[in-house]
């Protein structure tokens, strides 16, 4: 029987690590790649504003009411957290695509942002936290609605008043 050296031992040991760290990288390299996107993009205020996320076939984001996304505000910065599912592996990734939206509220007028988390299971346990993007944006006042003043509704009264009054001279109205 042969005995190893030092040298082969770490040899192996080298091969041995890097191998682990080729058919390990999958494992660690969970990551959603999208951007969120702001609905509608330029919301006047009590109208409620959403953000839209886009599934893909190796990320699967949970709907409410199952599993609630959590809205908090500070002031104008506001932070949606989803949750979500990660596949690492491309013979996984068997998810369907489709978008999803998530409601953070109604607001006044002014100028907010939102930080988009997705918060998901690492594949060795714990939970990974990733931001998938900040969205800034301004809630306008809603326009006003036009209104006649008060000398337009004189006019408009007279107005009515003649066309009643021709109506009734050729036989078309009557007031028996």
């Amino acid at each position: 029987m042969r005995l190893i050296t030092w040298t082969r031992k770490a040899f192996l040991l080298r091969v041995l690590v890097a191998a682990l760290c080729v058919c390990a990288h999958p494992l660690w390299a969970q990551t959603i790649v999208d951007t969120p996107v702001l609905n509608p993009a330029a919301p006047i205020a009590g109208q409620t504003v959403n953000v839209d996320l886009h599934g893909s076939p190796c990320v699967l984001y949970l709907t409410p009411p199952d599993y609630p996304s959590v809205v908090t505000r500070d002031a104008n910065a506001i932070t949606l957290v989803v949750q979500a599912y990660v596949s690492s592996d491309p013979d996984f990734c068997i998810y369907p695509t489709f978008t999803i939206s998530y409601p953070i509220g109604a607001f006044g007028p002014g100028h907010y942002t939102v930080q988009v988390d997705a918060q998901y299971p690492e594949f060795l346990g714990g939970t990974i936290t990733q931001t998938l993007g900040t969205l800034p944006f301004n809630v306008s006042a809603p326009r006003p609605v036009p209104a006649l003043s008060g000398l337009m509704l004189v006019l408009l009264t007279l107005l009515i008043g003649v066309a009643v009054w021709i109506m009734a001279r050729h036989g078309v109205v009557s007031f028996r």
